[in-house]
């Protein structure tokens, strides 16, 4: 995405308006006007889609109608009322669909993706995860991301994200291959010290060197030197206790990966894809099933829960895919050849670090399991034990040439906010069908609230930004004042559900925002809550392609910075979140 250099010399940001967002409830309280009246007439519905992948030997089957199709709600069949095949056709032109949106001016920048070259047939994210990964496991796995990126069909859209001690974005959403394998080269490996951390591997060492060497909680450390650290516990207790720690610790930061991911790639339409590349997997959506009572913390449950959520309503297929792979059978030796290359040797090594690993098992669950969970919940599939890496990551891409979309109506629309069990069955014979396991309910927005949706705080420290409403921030020249602008910043009203009451449309928004720049070494985010009420005309007025007026604010050349800003909707948690740089 494009964005435009701005200034922001100290003293001079201020904020010139604050003006209320629209915000809704699931339904209205009482009739809206109709159109004939002139007024403004929504209809409350409640369409659940579900997109499917059927395969068979050859691939994709592409030659379904909706007779061949019958779904289940909790058991139940439903009346299919929504039908619609999606299949990749014709190569779309080298670009990248974060450039700049069609429809913006100039001096513009949005959170959403670009759509004057229209939506791709699919959008992948291909996670690099570092923070799960051993060092000696990354080159191979980098070598097979390469490989697959080098004959990327340009049907398809790729971005690349690293995670490490965070979430970087290494190459927005291209289908160019050479910009893809240039990307990945460049990323290199990395240790992760909460990884072996995880498993009590140098955990004291920290302690006695430096107490915050493998990124340890200040709290934990204070905990563990306060009269019951090393001397009076002993070594073994000690790492066993911060093992803990750093596995619920991985979970945390990885769980709120995904959640971010699932939150930038909302927007996008029909099925995506998310390619997690991992040698360990942290979790699996039902962690009741696969940790004892006592190894997950409960704040750490509810993240999870939190996080299948937000990857159900994104409608993200997660394919977790081991890099751990296995030896090739000519290189069983405790050597390679001599006549082995680099790469060889490399996966002796690698084998080598399978089978040290093995005792990982006994601290955290089975990855396998793990993986083939987190695949079933999301509709996508778990690759591991195979050192094809890049033909995984082909047929990843590959379950999104054709995609069957169903939809149907809830019997009954006052739900709870519980997760709802969708199966699928396909009259045919000898084929593998891929969806997501469920959709949560549309339940009690309060509920929802609390438990649903994430912490604002996580909302504005991402380093990526949610799509689900639409934001964007314009700048103008200040007239009169040379090198001073007013930057506007606007929501897209019709991303949101608004109720009508008293004769005016009526919501509620949290709105967070945030500025960073560099004489500000711990910048505070504002955050409230506020109402809305338009009339008909004003409704009408705010719809437009230049959105609603949230604020303005002034900035000019001076110091650079950036301007975090994050909006949610109060009865659904839809969000979107926005950095402008301000330079």
């Amino acid at each position: 995405m494009k964005t435009h250099s701005q200034h922001v010399p100290p003293g001079v940001f201020a904020l010139l308006a604050v003006m209320v967002a629209a915000g809704g409830m699931a339904a209205a309280q009482e009739s809206p006007p109709d159109a004939e009246s002139g007024g403004v007439l929504r209809v409350e519905t409640r369409l659940v889609q579900v997109d499917v992948v059927v395969r068979d030997d050859d691939g994709p089957v592409r030659d379904l109608s909706v007779e061949d199709f019958t779904l289940y709600d909790e058991g139940e069949s439903v009346d299919i009322v929504l039908f619609e095949i999606t299949e990749a056709t014709a190569p779309a032109p080298q670009v990248e669909i974060a450039a700049v949106p069609g429809a913006l001016p100039e001096d513009a920048v949005s959170n959403r993706p670009d759509s004057s070259n229209g939506q791709p047939a699919s959008a992948t994210i291909l996670l690099l995860d570092r923070l799960n990964t051993e060092a000696v496991d990354q080159p191979y796995a980098n070598d097979q991301a390469v490989e697959f990126l080098a004959t990327l069909d340009p049907r398809h859209q790729v971005a690349i994200y690293e995670l490490g001690t965070q979430l970087k974005l290494v190459q927005d959403y291209t289908n160019d291959p050479d910009r893809l394998t240039r990307a990945v080269t460049g990323t290199g490996t990395s240790v992760s010290s909460q990884l072996a951390a995880s498993f009590g591997q140098g955990a004291t060492g920290g302690f006695e060197a430096n107490s915050n060497e493998v990124g340890l909680d200040p709290d934990l450390v204070d905990a563990q030197n306060a009269g019951t650290g090393i001397a009076e516990r002993g070594t073994a207790d000690l790492d066993q206790q911060t093992a803990s720690y750093f596995i619920n610790n991985r979970i945390r930061i990885t769980a709120d990966v995904l959640e971010a991911v699932a939150n930038h790639m909302s927007r996008l339409p029909g099925r995506k894809n998310l390619v997690w590349l991992a040698g360990r997997f942290p979790f699996s959506f039902e962690p009741s099933s696969h940790f004892l009572s006592n190894e997950v913390s409960a704040p750490t449950m509810k993240q999870l829960e939190r996080t299948a959520r937000a990857l159900t309503d994104a409608n993200v297929a997660v394919y977790p895919i081991s890099a751990v792979g296995l030896l090739a059978p000519e290189f069983n030796g405790p050597t390679a050849p001599a006549n082995a290359g680099p790469g060889a040797r490399r996966r002796i090594r690698f084998q080598r670090s399978v089978a040290a690993n093995q005792s990982r098992l006994e601290v955290e669950p089975n990855s396998t399991n793990t993986m083939r969970h987190i695949a079933e919940v999301t509709g996508g599939e778990a690759f591991y034990l195979t050192n094809g890496i890049a033909a995984a990551m082909q047929s990843a891409v590959d379950d999104t040439r054709i995609v069957y979309t169903l939809g149907f109506y809830p019997d009954d629309p006052e739900q709870d906010s519980e997760l709802h069990e969708l199966r699928v069955d396909v009259d045919r014979d000898d084929i593998d069908v891929r969806h997501r396991r469920g959709y949560y309910g549309f339940g009690d927005p309060g509920t929802r609230q609390i438990e649903g949706i994430a912490p604002m705080e996580d909302l504005v420290t991402s380093p990526i930004n949610a799509t689900d409403l639409g934001l964007i921030a314009t700048r103008q020249p200040l007239f009169g004042r040379d090198g001073e602008y007013v930057t506007r910043l606007a929501l897209n009203l019709n991303d949101l559900d608004m109720a009508f009451r008293d004769g005016v449309w009526v919501g509620t928004v949290e709105i967070a925002t945030l500025i960073v720049d560099g004489g500000d070494t711990n910048p505070e985010a504002q955050m409230g809550n506020l109402t809305i009420q338009l009339t008909d005309e004003e409704f009408l007025a705010a719809s437009n392609e230049s959105g609603y007026e949230l604020f303005r604010f002034l900035n000019g050349d001076g110091q650079a910075g950036w301007f975090r800003v994050v909006v949610r909707e109060t009865a659904s948690g839809a969000a979107g979140s926005l950095w402008v740089e301000l330079e």
